[in-house]
């Protein structure tokens, strides 16, 4: 160990011992006044004498390291002295150097300063002989009218470094006689001049329909710098705009010739529009610049403002819109008001208010209608009212407003189509987001159809859309349609599809025939319920869409379902009526007939809520999934929320669903309930379950309340087993198989059981379980949840004795205790309570 590592190892040590124990000084030791403080004092001392001591003694052991390191010390030294010499030699050296490369690298710079200016005096020399004969060569390329060599030369100028061009040597060397004026003044002034006359030339040719000429001054414009380019531009927009034909039904409507429709003519100039788009926009790209076109289409919407506003104003005028609205607005529905309120009516005791009497009236109902939609005098009997025929006769046509209604959907479909074609031409797309537009097979192709643009256009647009595209689809037109969608299409689509409900519900027909029994009012209702939302998503406007999509719910909550639910409140109320009163039905021939007609007029509209609600359903996944979507909206916000309004109708099949159910539960406690315990009582009869051997076998031979059930459950289901849907007639074999168990669980209470009649009963059970769960293709688990109960007291009825179950060890146990035990050991879910439990062993002999 190093002897120069150890001294301070010790002192630390000693400073560390120190440290517990206090400092006495000279002044502290002449202070002490008391024995003890003095021994005290005496022996700290010695202590420290004691450790001052051992660590001299450590020193001395470790001098002869020391004294080994200073001899090694001293022989290095000479060594290093040697070194550090030759050191200050070598930097004496490299000094002197440095000053010599320093002199040499100054002199270097200053020769390469000299010839960057030598350089860039000759560049500028050059410069300025080059801008001189550019504009010696441009004025004699003006003289002789070269109008192509003149750009060269201009965008010889302007090749020129700008600020060079404005630097007082070339204002004092460039100018001469024939251009006095400063260089960048004189270029600006050529410049102008040449874009003048090339617009003239321009605009002549363009007159005269010269193609070659007006191509060529079309690709001047660029070469002469941004503002000609944006001259050029406008001219150009100007020119292409002349090419739009104009419809001659527009401007010059043959004398008494039937104007075209608009929606054709709107067609007819978007196509145009399109045509030219996609014809012109690689020319003017190619010489203009990337995107320089979206000038030109916005030219283009401007003139299609022009056009296509004016002749809406003219439209809505021709066709009275205003007027037509007016009157729709004030139609008062009065047919299906009076359905409404015949309906209400038939709970009076009136013996005409047979169900047969009812759809009668709603036949009869159909006189109003009849005027409307012109249809044979044969097939509808008029009203009575003559303020109702009055009113009616003042009604629109529908197939008038139906076209009316046509043309304002095909006007915004045309104008979305248009946007998806400019949105596919100028939008900013992530090519990798690609969308398969299915084509319309039910419309001719044009150059702006989905089929016809190029698929990667067909690419959703991020959610920021570039300020030029947003311009695109701000045109005066789109928000005209936008304004006449909310102010005439909303209001006659909602009118049209209630017009049409109200003319189901008047010629209205029962089929009986099918399977299952349905009425002509529901394929008409929905029928017009799928028209009008396919016309409504054609029209591609999302606020317009959701406002008709809640229109349509309601109208066909209150028009349809209400309807029907009314039918159903007037056929009880009146089946309600006949059971009270009688209306003088004599024999049981006459009590079944108008029952069955009851039965029948029930299922048919319980059918219709079944099928509605379904129908629903199906409705909003087709549209949800299908091509009709995607053909019309194309931003995703769009989409996701066309899709949620689209979700948001399924609250229409649970109404309809609700309606249906209620129906279900009136027709079952008015036609089913009230024959279920005579059924069961009937089943009953002379049936005992305390049998001897002789009696269990005749019993099993005879098998009469299994029998007896069959033939009553025929009698009392067939008549629904064809006539329902498949969902209703579920639903009602549940509520009956429901009743017929706790009528069936309420009527062996007061029955006893002895072993032999505890297994006929389990039998009986089964047996009627089984007969049940057959009926049906979906009755299995419906019939064993409903059985479970039965078969539970059979179980028990089963047991010969619970003490058998007991345990040896617990026969101190009471009778209740011991049921519980049994209970839980049987590893059951009981839906039997404790009570009841006992009274089912309280049955047993």
């Amino acid at each position: 160990m190093n002897p120069t590592e150890a001294k301070p190892a010790t002192t630390t040590t000693a400073i560390a011992t120190n440290e517990h124990h206090p400092v006495y000084s000279r002044e502290h030791l002449a202070g002490l006044d008391s024995h003890l403080e003095l021994i005290s004092a005496l022996t700290h001392l010695e202590s420290v004498e004691c450790q001052v001591d051992q660590s001299l003694s450590k020193l001395l052991s470790s001098s002869d390291r020391i004294d080994s390191a200073l001899n090694t010390i001293g022989e290095i030294e000479p060594i290093v002295q040697d070194l550090s010499e030759d050191a200050a030699a070598l930097h004496e050296v490299v000094i002197e150097r440095a000053e010599v490369a320093e002199r040499l690298s100054s002199k270097v710079r200053v020769l390469d300063l000299e010839q960057s200016r030598v350089k860039d005096c000759i560049d500028r020399v050059q410069s300025a002989a080059e801008l001189k004969d550019a504009f010696n060569q441009l004025f004699q390329a003006i003289e002789y009218a070269d109008w192509e060599a003149a750009t060269r030369h201009v965008q010889r100028a302007n090749a020129i470094d700008r600020a060079f061009l404005t630097s007082q040597f070339v204002e004092a060397v460039v100018p001469t006689a024939n251009i006095p004026e400063p260089p960048a003044i004189a270029l600006e002034n050529l410049i102008i001049q040449l874009t003048e006359t090339f617009l003239k030339s321009f605009n002549a040719a363009a007159q005269v329909k010269d193609e070659a000429a007006t191509t060529r001054f079309f690709k001047l414009f660029p070469l002469l710098g941004p503002s000609a380019s944006e001259s050029g531009l406008s001219a150009y927009s100007d020119f292409v705009r002349t090419l739009i034909s104009v419809p001659s039904s527009i401007t010059r409507p043959t004398d008494g010739a039937k104007p075209a429709s608009i929606v054709i003519q709107l067609t007819s100039i978007v196509e145009q529009l399109a045509l030219i788009i996609d014809q012109h926009q690689g020319v003017v790209d190619k010489y203009y610049g990337p995107r320089s076109m979206v000038t030109v289409a916005l030219k283009l919407n401007k003139e299609l403002d022009r056009l296509m506003v004016r002749l809406l104003s003219a439209w809505e005028t021709d066709q009275q819109l205003n007027r037509k609205l007016l009157s729709v607005q004030r139609y008062s529905f009065a047919t299906q008001n009076q359905l409404l309120a015949a309906i209400n009516n038939y709970g009076s005791v009136n013996p005409l208010n047979s169900p047969a009497a009812l759809h009668s009236s709603l036949r009869s109902l159909a006189g109003n209608v009849q005027r409307t939609y012109n249809l044979p005098q044969s097939s509808v009997s008029s009203l009575n009212s003559t303020a109702v025929v009055s009113h009616e006769e003042d009604t629109e046509d529908p197939r008038e407003i139906d076209f009316l209604i046509a043309e304002l959907a095909g006007m915004s479909s045309r104008w979305q189509t248009y946007r998806r074609f400019l949105c596919g031409r100028f939008g900013e797309f992530n090519l990798n987001e690609t969308q398969n537009i299915l084509e319309r097979p039910d419309e001719p192709q044009s150059p702006i159809s989905p089929s016809t643009v190029p698929k990667e256009q067909h690419a959703s647009p991020p959610a920021h859309i570039s300020k030029q595209f947003e311009q695109l689809g701000q045109t005066e037109l789109s928000q005209k349609l936008n304004e006449n969608l909310e102010r005439f299409y909303l209001p006659l689509e909602a009118w049209y599809l209630r017009i049409n409900i109200e003319k189901a519900h008047s010629a209205d027909e029962m089929d009986l025939s099918g399977s299952p029994y349905l009425s002509s009012a529901l394929d008409d209702t929905f029928y017009m319920a799928k028209k009008v939302i396919l016309r409504l998503m054609s029209v591609g406007n999302v606020k317009c869409v959701r406002a008709g999509l809640l229109k349509i719910e309601e109208t066909i909550q209150r028009d349809f379902g209400e309807v029907m639910k009314k039918r159903l409140e007037g056929v009880s109320a009146n089946l309600s009526a006949g059971t009270t009163v009688g209306f003088g039905i004599k024999t049981s021939e006459e009590k079944e007939k108008r029952e069955k007609s009851v039965r029948n007029s029930c299922v048919v509209y319980l059918n219709n809520l079944s099928m509605a609600s379904e129908y629903v359903v199906r409705l909003v996944d087709e549209v949800t999934n299908g091509p009709t979507l995607t053909q019309n909206f194309f931003v995703p916000v769009e989409i996701d929320e066309i899709k949620s309004c689209l979700a948001e109708m399924y609250r229409l099949s649970k109404k309809l669903a609700g309606i249906n159910k209620s129906g279900l539960e009136q027709l079952f406690n008015q036609l089913i309930r009230p024959k279920i315990r005579p059924i069961v009582s009937d089943c009953y009869k002379d049936v005992t379950y305390v049998l001897d051997d002789q009696s269990y076998a005749e019993a099993e031979v005879q098998d009469l309340f299994r029998k007896r059930f069959q033939k009553a459950w025929e009698s009392l289901m067939d008549p629904y087993r064809d006539s329902m849907t498949t969902e209703n007639f579920k639903e009602l074999i549940g509520m009956t198989v429901n009743l017929i168990v706790r009528t069936w669980e309420n009527m062996i209470k007061n029955q006893k059981f002895n072993e032999l009649g505890s297994i006929k009963f389990d039998k009986d059970i089964r047996s009627i379980s089984s007969f049940l769960s057959n009926q049906t293709s979906f009755g299995i688990s419906l019939i064993n949840e409903s059985f479970i109960r039965l078969k539970q007291i059979s179980s028990l009825l089963l047991i010969k004795s619970i003490e058998d179950h007991n345990d040896g060890d617990n026969q101190n146990e009471d009778d209740d205790q011991v049921l519980k035990n049994f209970l839980v050991a049987e590893d059951i879910n009981w839906r039997l309570n404790m009570s009841e439990i006992k009274n089912v062993l309280a049955q047993k002999i």
